[in-house]
């Protein structure tokens, strides 16, 4: 596990190679996020404790295309720049984060580098051609609220919902 804080500091701490990635988030930030979701059960959520505090596993991804450094530090110090926000480059899971916070994407950037700041990230390094079945299996036997595409365990109505939020607060 690394901490988003360390790996804001220097993002060397992170693999240069492909893999696949989950976020854990602290369980008062994930109570936040998944506040007022009936439709979520908290029960699926992989929890772990980590230095004496519980996390919550949220959210997964994969970086194929470009190297776990890369692409996580895409979503851990990308600003919310007006061309990010309009273009739809902002990190997914940043506009989940903004969406689920009842905020704008273009006002968001404070709170969602707070909520980042206290999660961690669990990095496996893999042969480019395992890692599409790895993270469809993951997301498919897992249960990652913050995913949208190809969830299938998650509640249908949360991730209509979550697709609504997230073009709200697409400003």
């Amino acid at each position: 596990m690394i901490k988003v804080m360390d790996i804001r500091k220097n993002i060397n701490c992170v693999p240069d190679k492909v893999g696949v990635y989950e976020w854990w988030f602290s369980e008062s930030d994930a109570k936040k996020l998944l506040k007022c979701r009936t439709n979520i059960d908290v029960n699926r959520i992989k929890k772990i404790d980590f230095e004496g505090e519980e996390y919550w596993a949220l959210y997964f991804g994969q970086a194929k295309k470009e190297s776990l450094k890369k692409r996580i530090n895409w979503h851990v110090n990308q600003e919310h720049r007006t061309s990010a926000i309009k273009s739809g480059t902002l990190s997914t899971l940043r506009q989940t984060i903004s969406a689920l916070t009842n905020l704008d994407e273009s006002t968001s950037q404070d709170t969602v580098n707070n909520i980042l700041d206290g999660a961690l990230i669990k990095v496996i390094e893999m042969q480019p051609t395992e890692i599409d079945d790895y993270e469809k299996q993951a997301i498919q036997n897992g249960y990652y609220p913050l995913n949208i595409q190809g969830n299938k365990s998650v509640d249908k109505e949360f991730l209509k919902e979550l697709k609504s939020l997230r073009k709200k607060h697409k400003q």
